[in-house]
């Protein structure tokens, strides 16, 4: 119960949506103006860069917070008594 009680400390001080953006513009923008156009990088290419780099850092922290919280859940499950879970969507089957 302690390591759900840290689980969920550590993703209430994770960086949110607007610190997460706030790092991919300041890497964006390191980027030298002249050397932006010379890679074709016009301001909505950014914008949409900008946006995918976002999309994608959020994307791997909620899967890795999904496979910690998994591993947590299996521990209890084993003291318990219980078989190991498995994870499925719920698309899959």
């Amino acid at each position: 119960m302690i390591r759900l009680l840290l689980f969920d400390l550590f993703r209430l001080f994770a960086p949110g949506g607007r610190r997460l953006r706030s790092a991919a513009v300041d890497d964006l923008a390191s980027i030298p103006p002249g050397l932006r156009s010379d890679m074709g990088m016009s301001d909505a290419r950014l914008a949409d860069e900008l946006r995918a780099r976002v999309c994608s850092v959020v994307a791997a922290r909620r899967e890795e917070e999904a496979r910690r919280l998994l591993e947590i859940l299996n521990g209890i499950a084993r003291k318990r008594g219980f078989p190991k879970l498995r994870w499925r969507s719920e698309g899959g089957s």
